[in-house]
């Protein structure tokens, strides 16, 4: 593969807390490093504080990392662990391609409580950063 005088287009999430898409030309065959800028580590923020509804087959909304696994895989998988529902993750009927080519075309999805605060989010499904940009914020008072 080579990788000179190759134009790449990539995501930037700057101190602003907004997206952008930035062009980069591989001239000298080297890549664009990305390193944390803030020497204190700051805490992931948790978007959702209450899982309400699925419209899956999970057992058990408690489990935040179950919905989180849902919305990663477009419904592909209904869970993280085995028992809880009926395609889990760690033990699938299928495995997931990793371009998400076999998930579903269309997820039915669920319904959550969302914690306060600035939330961002990026859908890597269907995404081409110059003509696509599936990303966003949601801002909960």
């Amino acid at each position: 593969m080579n990788y000179y005088n190759t134009i790449y287009t990539i995501a930037v999430m700057k101190e602003n807390g907004k997206w952008y898409n930035v062009r980069h030309e591989n001239d000298f065959g080297w890549f664009p490093c990305v390193k944390q800028v803030y020497d204190v580590k700051l805490p992931d923020p948790e978007m959702f504080s209450e899982w309400i509804w699925t419209s899956g087959d999970v057992s058990d909304l408690s489990h935040m990392d179950d919905l989180k696994i849902q919305m990663a895989t477009s419904g592909f998988y209904g869970c993280h662990h085995e028992g809880r529902c009926s395609n889990p993750a760690d033990k699938p009927a299928t495995e997931m391609n990793n371009l998400l080519n076999n998930a579903p075309a269309s997820f039915k999805g669920n319904v959550v409580r969302m914690n306060h605060g600035i939330h961002q989010y990026m859908c890597t499904r269907n995404n081409a950063f110059t003509n696509r940009s599936q990303k966003g914020t949601i801002i909960v008072h």
